[in-house]
């Protein structure tokens, strides 16, 4: 498959914006996709709370990943590109089960949840615990 050079432009912009996230890391051993995801491993730094996972917008599949990965799920060294199929067909009972779990907690005010984009992130706000 060809790549053309605005593919590569996006590629290169969206692996600058994350490089100094930390929780992301290239590949060096692979090279890069028209999409950029493939080649990218998010890594749980020991001592990561919840709300440092999800501490940004989530599209709601890597949302379940991310959390499935702090449970102790799925291995830290997990690749999203290996399990994706869960989060994006009905029916598989941990994919389903981790995006309840996010439902749950958007619900009870732990998370925000943004409807159009199906995105998840951690609510800043103290939740009133009475």
């Amino acid at each position: 498959m060809a790549v053309d050079a605005q593919s590569m432009e996006e590629v290169q912009a969206f692996l600058t914006e994350v490089e100094g996230m930390g929780e992301w890391r290239r590949r060096a051993d692979r090279p890069v996709g028209p999409m950029g995801g493939e080649d990218l491993v998010w890594r749980l730094e020991d001592g990561m709370e919840l709300k440092d996972v999800l501490a940004d917008w989530l599209d709601d599949d890597v949302a379940a990943f991310r959390l499935g990965v702090f449970l102790g799920v799925f291995p830290r060294d997990q690749k999203f590109s290996s399990v994706k199929r869960m989060f994006w067909i009905d029916g598989y009972p941990l994919g389903d089960m981790l995006s309840d779990i996010l439902d749950r907690m958007a619900q009870a005010g732990v998370l925000l949840k943004n409807e159009d984009d199906v995105q998840y992130k951690w609510n800043p706000a103290p939740i009133d615990l009475s």
